[in-house]
């Protein structure tokens, strides 16, 4: 949902004529603290989960923790510099 939320940010500053970084930092700067506040709160919810009696359910809270993570660290350190390397500026070549 996050990457959904990022790339129509980014999307909407390229077709308002930013570069790719510029669109990227755009975007960082606007939905970083959003996309950080509602990941915090799904891994808390789910780190409450995680002191279950009942195993199975603790297991996946745990699990679910850590998809959580690693989906925001994808989000802020992976996926910006992907787009910058794969959204060339198409007007750099004319």
């Amino acid at each position: 949902d996050d990457t959904i939320h990022f790339l129509t940010h980014y999307l909407e500053a390229r077709r308002g004529g930013m570069s790719a970084i510029d669109s990227a930092r755009y975007t960082l700067q606007h939905i970083g603290l959003a996309v950080g506040v509602t990941t915090t709160v799904l891994f808390a919810g789910f780190a409450v989960l995680s002191f279950s009696e009942f195993t199975m359910n603790a297991h996946m809270a745990q699990l679910t923790c850590l998809v959580i993570l690693i989906g925001l660290v994808s989000e802020f350190l992976i996926l910006p510099p992907l787009l910058v390397v794969f959204d060339r500026d198409k007007r750099s070549k004319k």
